[in-house]
């Protein structure tokens, strides 16, 4: 077990979350400026964080003020120790966590219907599938809602349609792209 993921904000502030030791959790510096970035747009939205972890990003965003968080993390071991930083936290009444790939996950989810204020996504940095990542996000994204991806500074990513690319944010070796969905078909 690595130490603990700091919560910056919200009602939670200052507590500590368990990251196992196989996780590679999102750096505090791109946290703290995805945090600064959303601000108000956290106050109860419906929040998807993708490649879970530990969670520290739902987590984050449950103790500003999140409606409800759903995870989706495919480590058995991770969704164990989620599910206790969660119960730990109070936050278990309004998350839910699912344990699967997250490119069937996020086809599951088109295929219920569920939408989602903003969606975050840190994947592995040397993921094979960006392209059908993002394509897979705009069904599940509300319109003028926010999808946020991790990624190394080099990785390119598309703009499918349905979407809008904002910003790229370059963090030190991690970049953040930035989307808004857009109306109309996609």
């Amino acid at each position: 077990m690595k130490r603990g993921v700091e919560i910056f904000g919200g009602i939670r502030k200052g507590f500590k979350i368990r990251v196992p030791s196989q996780v590679r959790p999102t750096q505090a510096l791109v946290k703290r400026s995805f945090f600064d970035r959303l601000g108000p747009e956290i106050h109860n939205a419906r929040v998807l964080d993708l490649f879970a972890g530990s969670g520290a990003i739902g987590i984050e965003a449950l103790s500003r003020g999140a409606r409800e968080a759903w995870f989706v993390e495919r480590s058995n071991r991770v969704v164990r120790e989620l599910k206790r930083n969660l119960e730990a936290l109070g936050f278990e009444p309004q998350s839910v966590v699912i344990h699967g790939d997250a490119l069937k996950v996020l086809q599951s989810l088109a295929n219920q219907g569920r939408k989602f204020d903003l969606i975050f996504a840190d994947p592995p940095y040397h993921y094979p599938k960006y392209d059908q990542l993002v394509k897979r996000c705009v069904p599940v994204l509300e319109e003028e809602g926010i999808l946020a991806i991790e990624s190394r500074k080099e990785q390119s990513l598309p703009t499918p349609a349905g979407l809008e690319k904002l910003k790229e944010v370059v963090l030190g070796e991690t970049k953040v792209t930035y989307y808004r969905r857009v109306s109309g078909e996609f």
